[in-house]
């Protein structure tokens, strides 16, 4: 039988290993990883989205963390939360969509 929690939409049945094989929880809204050189923390607290959006977005971090470095899942991150820092003071909303035209026009 499911608990209350993993019949919640967007809940993460699995915990995630890193391409380094560190192991997390992406149900976390933070993300805390040591590299040898460094700490990266991803925090989903900080981003202008909605929370509709979240778990998508949990989803695309997830793969980037399988699959890529650290480094450059971290600075995908900070790019992405850049851009919805741009759009957030441009619409005062958090981002419910994230379309090609919000790219195009934010490279202005």
């Amino acid at each position: 039988m499911k608990t209350a929690q993993e019949n919640k939409i967007g809940f993460f049945l699995y915990k995630a290993k890193t391409k380094n094989g560190i192991e997390f929880d992406p149900n976390d809204n933070i993300w805390s990883h040591n590299d040898i050189s460094r700490q990266y923390q991803f925090n989903f607290h900080t981003l202008h989205i909605s929370n509709n959006c979240l778990y998508g977005l949990k989803r695309v971090f997830v793969w980037y963390l399988e699959n890529k470095s650290f480094t450059h899942s971290a600075n995908m991150f900070h790019g992405l939360k850049k851009l919805l820092e741009y759009l957030y003071e441009q619409s005062k909303k958090n981002i419910t969509t994230l379309t090609s035209t919000h790219l195009i026009e934010s490279s202005d």
